[in-house]
């Protein structure tokens, strides 16, 4: 599977909020001026199904 460096970018980000990161160090690490930017665009959940069904 390719991935465009954007979408790269999208997974890592979230992968920090899913691990708890500040989200201010977040915006630092993405460059964003606001934090809304990085909530508003780059927060998704990264958890398959498989992960739910253990939850």
């Amino acid at each position: 599977m390719k991935k465009s460096s954007h979408k790269i970018r999208k997974t890592y980000l979230s992968s920090l909020f899913d691990t708890g990161i500040n989200v201010n160090t977040i915006r630092e690490i993405a460059g964003h001026e606001d934090e809304r930017t990085s909530l508003n665009n780059y927060c998704f959940d990264t958890k398959t199904d498989k992960d739910f069904e253990k939850m």
